[in-house]
């Protein structure tokens, strides 16, 4: 049972590059068509904790790229508390009502059970 390594690396990493930039690609064309289509059936504004939802999202993704070891360590709970306000803002917009706006009482608790369990 000899302790061989294998290595993944393929013509120095080409093929991890392309798949790297289709990931980014789809993403971003995901994203626009997305954000096409929250301005096409918006009904009222995006609310203050899906404001705050979004730039504290670009935050966190900008400590997490820059290393800052706190942000980084527990980026996963930090980043879905994030998708969730910015989420459910989104759906207030465009239906008038949701699920966070509706239920103040299952508000602070589903904020608090998301960021718990994640960490």
């Amino acid at each position: 049972m000899g302790g061989r390594k294998v290595s993944r690396q393929t013509n120095g990493g080409v093929l991890s590059n392309a798949m790297t930039q289709l990931g980014l690609a789809i993403t971003f064309l995901t994203t626009a068509i997305l954000v096409i289509g929250f301005f096409r059936h918006r009904q009222r504004r995006l609310a203050f904790y899906g404001l705050a939802g979004l730039v504290e999202l670009l935050s966190a993704e900008i400590l997490v790229f820059a290393g800052i070891q706190p942000v980084a360590i527990y980026s996963t709970p930090i980043v879905w508390t994030c998708y969730i306000l910015l989420a459910d803002a989104t759906v207030l917009a465009m239906r008038g009502h949701s699920r966070l706006h509706d239920a103040a009482v299952c508000r602070g608790c589903t904020t608090l059970n998301s960021t718990l369990v994640g960490f």
